[in-house]
């Protein structure tokens, strides 16, 4: 009998091990599918590949056409979240993407997230995370949009303002418009620590120190 529970311990523990290494592998294939943002540390200064021309055209972006989502990685599984009450706006000149600016505020207090208990958004909002009693906004200002040799392709620099710290970061993203519509799409991960965030987590909670931010934004012109 002791000889069966022995060989019983030790197939559970190799069934938990390749659990682990498992989990590990596809948290490293889900990471690897963004793209790697970037923390600026000098100064960015706007820059547009031609003179401005045209009138000042000026778009709304709401939270219902524009998903932000967040993924956190562990030591087994992930989490993913996303704020439903937010807004912004932006400008350009003429049909220049390059001259164009955004300016997008978040309600951190409306973060949910994929628990249905409830319990994950209750901790995101708390010190260790967003912190939404103290900082109940944040904050993402574009200074520099600039296109690459890849069509429909830029590189967007902008200041992200969480809690109360804020960087520089760039990122790329596809950036068109057509209509009166601009669109926005982006899939890459920072670095929660640049934020202050250091909770680490224990066992299998032990968090990655990348998020992935995965952004759908749509901008419609005021009429």
């Amino acid at each position: 009998m002791i000889k069966k529970l022995a060989i019983a311990a030790v197939i559970a523990a190799v069934a938990v091990s390749g659990y682990f290494v498992y989990q590990n592998r596809v948290n490293k294939q889900q990471l690897a599918k963004a793209d790697a943002g970037q923390l600026v540390t000098n100064k960015v200064v706007r820059t547009s590949s031609s003179a401005p021309t045209g009138p000042v055209r000026k778009f709304k972006l709401t939270s219902k056409d524009s998903p932000v989502k967040w993924t956190g990685y562990k030591k087994v599984g992930r989490h993913s979240g996303w704020f439903i009450m937010f807004d912004g706006s932006g400008t350009m000149c003429g049909n220049d993407l390059t001259t164009a600016t955004i300016d997008l505020n978040i309600e951190t207090e409306s973060t949910e997230t994929d628990d249905p208990t409830g319990v994950l958004a209750a901790v995101m909002k708390k010190g260790d995370f967003f912190n939404c009693e103290k900082f109940p906004t944040s904050n993402f200002k574009s200074v520099s949009i600039a296109k690459t040799d890849k069509p429909d392709i830029y590189t967007v620099t902008g200041d992200l303002q969480l809690r109360d710290v804020t960087k520089t970061i760039q990122f790329p993203a596809t950036l068109t418009e057509r209509d009166g519509v601009v669109k926005l799409t982006a899939d890459f991960k920072v670095n929660r620590k640049w934020w202050g965030i250091v909770w680490k987590g224990a066992g299998d909670s032990v968090l990655e120190d990348d998020v992935r931010l995965e952004l759908n934004a749509e901008a419609k012109e005021a009429k």
